[in-house]
């Protein structure tokens, strides 16, 4: 569905009502079962069921002590990746710290914009998201907890001068080693 111009509706400010007692890729996973509802694809509509693979991945870096400034996926084509870093980007927008700053940096616009849609529409599906997230065309916000999640092309003039919470690179292997320094640099802020 298009975006609405003009000014966003005022958005619900509490937090989320879920008081899960887990941590790391558990309660990952327990947000995505609870909030995260499928787009598109096998259980399209449904709750988002990670499979195991899933799990450990997201693992890889929430349950890492001290957690990773860097890590890396391979994946190929069609597995799900944009899905999967779409609902860790709501995550962290959600449950992250407080101004959690989501930039997800593809190779070009079009790509970008895959993992904004679907996240949008991630946000779309579920009440509870949707009454405290404000959707742009260009961005996600939670106005309360001074968060944003955004999707740029790798460019690094356009990704100089953020301050990302969590940084996720769509397609490094086409990525140039320019964009790869300006998201590491910032990382280290």
């Amino acid at each position: 569905s298009p975006v609405k111009a003009g000014p966003k509706a005022a958005v619900d400010g509490s937090r989320l009502p879920w008081r899960p007692r887990t941590v790391g890729a558990a309660r990952f996973t327990a947000f995505c079962s609870k909030y995260v509802v499928t787009p598109k694809g096998t259980g399209a509509r449904g709750p988002m069921k990670l499979r195991p693979w899933q799990v450990e991945l997201a693992g890889s870096i929430l349950d890492s002590d001290p957690r990773p400034r860097l890590a890396g996926w391979m994946m190929p084509r069609g597995q799900g990746k944009s899905t999967l870093v779409a609902a860790l980007g709501l995550y962290d927008l959600m449950e992250g710290e407080e101004g959690a700053s989501v930039v997800v940096a593809a190779t070009d616009e079009r790509q970008a914009g895959i993992v904004f849609k679907t996240a949008s529409r991630m946000v779309e599906l579920n009440e509870d998201l949707a009454s405290r997230v404000q959707v742009f065309k260009d961005r996600l916000v939670v106005p309360e907890r001074g968060a944003s999640f955004v999707c740029l092309p790798a460019e690094p003039k356009r990704l100089e001068g953020l301050d990302p919470t969590l940084a996720i690179l769509d397609e490094i292997g086409v990525i140039s080693r320019d964009t790869y320094e300006v998201v590491a640099l910032a990382q280290g802020k």
